[in-house]
């Protein structure tokens, strides 16, 4: 049974935190998860928008390089294919409860790799001189954020229900949907710019 059993965007407009808040049990029983975050550009607008979640098993699906992932600027593709290795390592980790300090290790290399990686993608577009840059580090920006809350939460609470609920939902489908949208257009202009 995959992790997510129903993932829908939801309009929330009562007031809330940003981040993540899930039952307090710590077994891997179902519960319903509900994430916040910004978005801006590509995902319609800009404001807050709130994700239920709700997680069936500890099974954590890994991402499989394919084609469909593929950007066209080879250096990108390169390190999106590593970087889809540190989450499949992380969700690993997590979904295997391999222990503190596997996860945290894991964690913490996929943070620096993506912090590495976010540098070298907005250098190429930077000299590439393209135009949707700024939405583009709106993204990049948001993403370092959240996994920065993560490897903090996971500092201060250990490997919780919500990490694994954001790691194998909310991460999964945001590394996916920036690669094959966004990272995609770039790729594009790219191609024309050749």
């Amino acid at each position: 049974m995959p992790i997510l059993s129903s993932w829908r965007p939801t309009a929330r407009p009562e007031r809330r935190p940003f981040g993540a808040a899930a039952s307090p049990r710590k077994s891997f029983a179902p519960v319903r998860v509900h994430y916040c975050s910004f978005r801006r550009g590509s995902f319609g607008g800009s404001g807050r928008v709130c994700y239920n979640m709700r997680h069936g098993d500890a099974m954590m699906k890994k991402i499989e390089w394919s084609q469909k992932l593929a950007v066209g600027v080879e250096v990108i593709d390169g390190q999106h294919q590593q970087w889809i290795q540190r989450f499949n390592d992380v969700a690993a980790a997590i979904a295997t409860q391999e222990g503190p300090v596997q996860i945290g290790k894991t964690l913490t290399f996929l943070v620096d790799y993506t912090r590495q990686h976010f540098a070298t993608e907005e250098k190429i577009m930077t000299a590439a001189g393209y135009p949707d840059l700024p939405a583009h580090l709106a993204q990049h920006h948001e993403l370092t954020q959240t996994l920065q809350d993560l490897l903090r939460d996971f500092e201060e609470e250990g490997a919780t229900q919500k990490l694994a609920e954001i790691v194998g939902s909310y991460l999964r489908h945001w590394l996916i949907n920036h690669i094959q949208e966004t990272d995609r257009k770039f790729g594009a202009y790219a191609q024309q710019k050749k």
